[in-house]
C-alpha cells in the first residue's frame, strides 16, 4: 500500500516538472520569434540612394567627404562622427562582410541635403528674404526718411563751401518744390531732393523736371535781388537711388546748363 502511493506521488512530481520545462519551452520560442520580428528602420545606402536620387556610389563619396564614414580594406566604416549623424556599423557573419545603415532621420540631415542639392541653401537664404519682404512705410517714416535725405544733402553742399537755405524744411509743404537752396558767389542752386527706393514703380520723368524748372523761375521772379544781383540759376533734381526715367534724363541733357539730375546715395 505505501508503494502504491509513493509511485502515485513520484508520478505527479515528474508530472508538474514536465509542464513547467514545456511552460519555459514556449515562452523561450515567443521571445525568439519576437526578437526575430523586431522591425529594423535603419536604412541601407542603396535605399537613400533612391530616395535622393542619386547612386549609392555618389552617395557614399558624399559620406567620406563628411568624414562619416572611411575605407578599411574594402569596406566602409562608420567613424565617430558618423555615428553621431545616424550610422550604425553592420557585419553579415554569412559573407563576412561589414557595411553600413543609417537611421531615417539622416533623410533630413542639413550637412547632407546641402551637400546633395549646393542650391538649396541658396534658395532658403532668397525665401527667407522674400518672406521677410519689408512693409510699406507709414506717411510719418515717409516725412522722416525725406528729411533726413534733404539734411544729408545740405551737409554735403555746406561742406563745399555753399551757403545753405533748408527751404523745405523752414517752410514744409509750403516749400514750392524747392528743398534747399545753395548759394556760392554768383551761382545759386535750387535742389529737389528725393529719397525714393528704385524697386518703387514710380519713376521721375521729364514733366517733374518742368514743374520744379517753373518752381525756381518764379521763385527768382518774387526775389528781384537775384535777378538784378546778376545771379546764374540753375535746378539740381538729387536722388538716394537711380529712379529718373528716360524722359527726364533727355530733358536734362537738353537744357543741361539750367538743369542737372544727380543720384546721391546717403552711405556716400
Amino acid at each position: 500500500m505505501e508503494l502504491s502511493l509513493f509511485i502515485i506521488v513520484f508520478a505527479i512530481v515528474m508530472y508538474l516538472k514536465m509542464n513547467k520545462q514545456i511552460g519555459k519551452n514556449k515562452n523561450s520560442n515567443k521571445n525568439k520569434n519576437f526578437t526575430n520580428n523586431t522591425i529594423d528602420e535603419t536604412l541601407t545606402v542603396s535605399e537613400l540612394s533612391k530616395h535622393f536620387n542619386i547612386s549609392s556610389r555618389q552617395l557614399n563619396q558624399m559620406f567620406e567627404k563628411l568624414e562619416w564614414i572611411k575605407k578599411e580594406n574594402r569596406w566602409w566604416i562608420v567613424t565617430n562622427k558618423g555615428e553621431e549623424n545616424g550610422g550604425i556599423q553592420k557585419y553579415n557573419p554569412k559573407n563576412k562582410t561589414k557595411y553600413v545603415k543609417w537611421k531615417p532621420s539622416i533623410k533630413n540631415n542639413h550637412e547632407l541635403l546641402e551637400l546633395i542639392n549646393p542650391n538649396r541653401k541658396k534658395e532658403h537664404i532668397n525665401l527667407v528674404h522674400v518672406n521677410k519682404k519689408k512693409k510699406p512705410l507709414s506717411y510719418k517714416e515717409k516725412i522722416k526718411k525725406g528729411e533726413e535725405y534733404e539734411k544729408f544733402i545740405a551737409e554735403h553742399f555746406k561742406s563745399q563751401g555753399y551757403t545753405i537755405a533748408e527751404h523745405g524744411k523752414d517752410n514744409g509743404v509750403k516749400d514750392n518744390g524747392i528743398d534747399i537752396i545753395a548759394k556760392m558767389q554768383k551761382n545759386i542752386y535750387f535742389i529737389q531732393c528725393k529719397n525714393w527706393s528704385k524697386e518703387s514703380s514710380y519713376k521721375i520723368r521729364d514733366k517733374e523736371l518742368k514743374v520744379s524748372r517753373q518752381d525756381a523761375k518764379d521763385y527768382m521772379m518774387k526775389h528781384p535781388l537775384y535777378v538784378n544781383g546778376g545771379y546764374k540759376m540753375k535746378l539740381l533734381y538729387i536722388t538716394s537711388e537711380d529712379i529718373f526715367h528716360k524722359s527726364a534724363l533727355y530733358y536734362a541733357e537738353e537744357h543741361s546748363d539750367i538743369i542737372e539730375c544727380k543720384v546721391m546715395p546717403m552711405h556716400t
